[in-house]
């Protein structure tokens, strides 16, 4: 093969392998570069396309979904919540859906109307509810 036309891609990325090389203006290459790290993701044998980022694709998508998950959650444990929380069901201290039935319980949670992940705001008291335990987690049940 004739110098100079050895990939025919001067100024490119080629990989060769798993090693990564940039061809020259000659068309040779040049010194070959780290070859690139495998995905984070335990018996996945995918190679990471991006600097810095640690998983392949596939994994980056399941993790960002999870992510989203865990910060919903996380949320509620948080100390700012918590005490908005309380400090909401002691103004409003029994449950909402019960006293529209016309029975008398106590609130134990301070429930979003829309929920956050829907586009409900978080510390918006147009869109908290008191609810007992009980309605609370029939509502969870039929948002589902």
């Amino acid at each position: 093969m004739a110098k100079g036309r050895a990939y025919g891609l001067i100024g490119q990325h080629v990989r060769l392998g798993c090693i990564s090389v940039v061809t020259t203006l000659t068309g040779g290459c040049a010194m070959p570069t780290k070859p690139l790290p495998q995905c984070k993701e335990k018996l996945c044998d995918e190679r990471v396309k991006e600097k810095g980022v640690g998983y392949c694709v596939i994994h980056l998508r399941d993790r960002y979904k999870s992510d989203a998950r865990k910060s919903d959650t996380s949320f509620y444990n948080d100390r700012k919540w918590r005490k908005y929380a309380k400090q909401f069901l002691s103004v409003n201290p029994y449950c909402m859906a019960c006293m529209m039935a016309n029975v008398v319980e106590r609130a134990t949670v301070a429930d979003h109307i829309q929920p956050i992940r829907a586009g409900g705001r978080k510390f918006d008291r147009c869109n908290l509810q008191a609810l007992c335990t009980s309605c609370h987690n029939r509502k969870r049940a039929t948002e589902k």
